[in-house]
């Protein structure tokens, strides 16, 4: 892998890049879907790509392709050049740093037994499990991945690492209106709960049953980590130094500003152990860390790549993406109370587990409304009341931030395909949140 990435740099070189960049990704494991009737789709794979940033006289060029051969990687190497030659030169060209740095092993990343799992086995499991729980119907993906990385500079940097995934996401349904999710992600087997989100998905179907419309208003509302998952991943991606600098952030003009209660401390932690972003560098080759975005409710850093951080006179935090700065994975640090404590704390309001299509009025002010999936309760006197239907979450990033009172000491990392960037998510309590229903738009 190495190897490979080294003599795609060099012929870079070749060509004239004065300022190359290039990593090679092998993947390889299984994609399954499975439902309590059995598998269903059981796909196997071993893929391998190469990503590459090449730069000359203030110009660059991204390229992504996936290897057949070697004559397909001279093929596509030689097209750059003349791609070069008709891209206009960066108002801000950020170099690829001269230092030599020397990466940090990072704990938990592989787990070499993920790649040995039979995962027929754990499908078995966990359909036997769902069956105990009395549920109409289970379905759900079950995906196992080992990958190596290899990355080479042209100024002599290099560096490797591998990384295992292994991904549950399952949804149990009690009738054509009830339903819950589950949802188990690790790099680790042995911190792969899967009959723990089996039972957890099972069992908030069955209270699902029977739901009724909610009253359009402002509640007090529980969210659950797969809600605080989604919407903190999108003030992640809102905390990327070029977003804020194309105006489409709402977090634009308020670093140093307090933006939310101060329990709240949210991290962006590239070389978290265990983390499933988590790796020694980032798409520049900078070291990756940690980086407070916000501290004691106020916000403390943007996410910043080599070009930004000049734009921005500051240095790069190793958020690096292909081509701009993105989270890796998001920490947000406990807080003192417990998912049972903070249902004893709502007089009335509503606990909501799941959610889905986040979309935006307006990204600068932050504007946005997302749909409630699966189960939701009322809440009375601190305990669940009732099931709830048609629920839409209608309200503003920088409102939702401002009215958090309360988040959990249980933590659980959440990541699935409407919540890509990967969160550690407390539960949260949040005052006046907005919520609408089909027939009362925000």
């Amino acid at each position: 892998m190495l190897n490979l990435a080294e003599r795609i740099v060099k012929e870079g070189e070749r060509l004239g890049f004065e300022d190359t960049l290039v990593i090679v990704r092998r993947s390889r494991g299984t994609l399954s879907r499975f439902s309590d009737k059995g598998v269903a789709l059981n796909d196997s794979f071993d893929s391998s790509e190469v990503s590459l940033n090449a730069g000359k006289e203030g110009r660059k060029v991204v390229a992504h392709f996936t290897i057949h051969d070697s004559d397909e990687i001279c093929k596509e190497l030689k097209r750059l050049p003349n791609l070069l030659k008709v891209t206009d030169p960066l108002a801000i060209y950020a170099a690829l740093p001269t230092k030599i740095e020397k990466y940090r092993v990072i704990d938990g990343l592989f787990d070499k037994r993920v790649g040995e799992l039979n995962h027929f086995e754990i499908m078995r499991d966990i359909i036997n499990n769902a069956d105990g729980e009395k549920v109409d119907s289970i379905a759900g993906t079950l995906t196992l991945v080992e990958s190596e990385d290899a990355m080479c500079t042209s100024q002599g940097q290099e560096g490797c690492y591998k990384r295992s995934e292994i991904e549950l996401n399952l949804r149990a349904f009690a009738d054509k209106e009830a339903s819950g999710q589950g949802i188990a992600v690790s790099t680790a087997f042995d911190k792969f709960d899967y009959l723990g989100a089996t039972r957890k998905a099972c069992r908030e179907a069955k209270m699902a049953e029977k739901p009724v419309n909610v009253d359009p208003g402002k509640w007090e509302v529980l969210l659950a980590p797969p809600v605080v998952a989604n919407l903190f991943g999108e003030v992640g991606m809102f905390a990327s130094a070029y977003y804020v600098d194309a105006g489409i952030s709402f977090l634009a003009g308020k670093l140093g500003n307090k933006i939310s209660m101060e329990g709240l401390n949210l991290f962006d932690w590239g070389n978290v152990p265990y983390g499933l972003a988590s790796s020694p560098f980032d798409w520049e080759g900078t070291p990756t860390r940690q980086t407070r975005i916000i501290s004691k409710g106020v916000l403390s850093s943007y996410l910043h790549n080599l070009t930004t951080a000049k734009r921005f006179n500051t240095e790069s935090t190793g958020n690096a993406g292909w081509v701009v700065p993105e989270p890796t994975n998001l920490v947000i640090a406990p807080g003192t109370e417990t998912e049972k404590s903070l249902l004893k704390k709502v007089s009335k309001g509503i606990y909501i587990t799941n959610n889905w299509y986040t979309r935006y009025q307006n990204y600068r002010e932050g504007t946005f409304s997302s749909v409630g999936r699966d189960a939701a309760f009322l809440i009375e006197s601190g305990e669940i009341k009732k099931p709830l239907k048609g629920i839409r979450i209608s309200d503003s990033l920088p409102s939702l931030l401002s009215n958090i009172c309360s988040i959990s000491k249980e933590r659980y990392w959440v990541r699935w395909w409407d919540a890509e960037v990967p969160v550690l998510a407390p539960f949260m309590l949040v005052n006046e949140l907005g919520i609408t229903t089909p027939s009362c738009p925000a």
